[in-house]
């Protein structure tokens, strides 16, 4: 009876592979048996993960003694005029009263975009502690109400603002 088989090996796609994952495993047990011989003969350090600690703090007392008070000025008008609350009561006393440490954080300490120029001069939006008169509350408050739409309690309507001012500014920005 002839057939079209023979004994001789046949090499395709998946011999390479068998090959190298042979390989791979082999490597992976020595590997590790090989470190583990290592520490016991006393040739190599074991791994343990570094402790580091710099002593920075909360990070109430991280962040520079300005930038708090610009924060606690933003909240506390959020709070009384806009009718929002971004920051808990803990934390709020925690921004008012910590006393910053030597090491402070540098550059931004959270994105904010309030903070961001292109933002403030896209918007015609002026934060709190730059407001000097009328009309720049009566344009940054709804940018404010905005931004900050999902903090806003149940009980007030962000859409109640002074639609002349911002048109007026608009026309007087083109």
């Amino acid at each position: 009876m002839v057939t079209d088989h023979d004994a001789a090996p046949q090499s395709g796609p998946e011999l390479p592979l068998f090959i190298f994952s042979i390989f791979f495993f082999v490597w992976i047990f020595l590997a590790r048996w090989g470190k583990m011989c290592m520490v016991k003969c006393r040739l190599m350090s074991p791994w343990e993960e570094p402790e580091v600690n710099e002593k920075l703090g909360t990070y109430f007392e991280c962040v520079p003694a300005f930038a708090r008070k610009c924060q606690l000025a933003q909240e506390l008008y959020s709070r009384n005029k806009l009718n929002i609350k971004t920051i808990e009561d803990g934390n709020l006393d925690n921004l008012r009263t910590e006393i910053g440490k030597k090491k402070i954080i540098t550059g931004p300490s959270t994105y904010n975009m309030q903070d961001d120029q292109r933002y403030l001069a896209s918007f015609s939006y002026v934060p709190v502690e730059l407001r000097d008169l009328p009309e720049e509350e009566d344009i940054s408050d709804p940018i404010t109400q905005m931004l900050f739409m999902g903090f806003l309690r149940k009980d007030t309507n962000p859409f109640k603002t002074n639609m002349k001012a911002l048109m007026g500014a608009s026309r007087q920005k083109n």
